[in-house]
C-alpha cells in the first residue's frame, strides 16, 4: 500500500499517463503533429523522473539508507527544472 508521502508522486504519474493515453489514442492512424510530439517527449521525461523519485524514496525508506535524500527533498508535481511540462 502507498504511503501518503508518495500519494502526490502516484497522482502525478496517473494523470500524465492519462494525458499520454489520450494523445496516443486521438491520433491513432493520423500520427502527431510536432507540438503534440513535443508534448509526448516531455510527458515520458516526466514519467521516467517521477517514477525514479518513486523508487528512490521507496528504497530510502526500505533500507533506511541516505539514498531517498534528494528523493524526500524532491517534488513530483513539475518544476523549474523542467519548462515543457
Amino acid at each position: 500500500m502507498a504511503h501518503d508521502s508518495e500519494q502526490p508522486i502516484l497522482r502525478q504519474i496517473h494523470e500524465l499517463v492519462a494525458e499520454e493515453h489520450q494523445l496516443r489514442s486521438t491520433h491513432t492512424g493520423i500520427g502527431l503533429n510536432s507540438a503534440e510530439r513535443g508534448r509526448l517527449d516531455a510527458i515520458e521525461r516526466e514519467l521516467d523522473r517521477c517514477w525514479d523519485l518513486l523508487r528512490h524514496r521507496r528504497a530510502a525508506e526500505e533500507y533506511g539508507s541516505e539514498t531517498g535524500r534528494d528523493a524526500e527533498d524532491g517534488d513530483a508535481a513539475g518544476t523549474d527544472d523542467n519548462p515543457d511540462i
